[in-house]
């Protein structure tokens, strides 16, 4: 994926916000996002904003997708039992 700004670019605007100017002022002068001058800044002192990601076993995976069809049953079995108690009292 190409990039709109090139890095020389990216780094006069981390230097410039560096140097003391304002997030706002440089937003304003060259028609940047807030968050594309946050962002730039951050990247530049090793931040991120990125989650780092959460490996997890094949028994954790295989626990979360079995809690979820747990929690789909459960549900069908109460669906049923008011279907039940609704035709049982028709009945009466």
């Amino acid at each position: 994926m190409s990039s709109k700004y090139t890095d020389e670019f990216r780094r006069e605007i981390v230097s410039l916000r560096k140097s003391g100017k304002s997030v706002v002022e440089l937003c304003r002068t060259y028609n940047l996002g807030k968050n594309t001058v946050t962002d730039w800044v951050n990247q530049s002192e090793g931040l991120s904003k990125a989650r780092p990601k959460v490996v997890i076993s094949k028994e954790q995976q295989e626990l979360k997708v079995l809690k979820a069809k747990l929690k789909d049953l459960e549900s069908r079995q109460e669906i049923l039992q008011c279907a039940v108690s609704t035709l049982l009292k028709k009945k009466s």
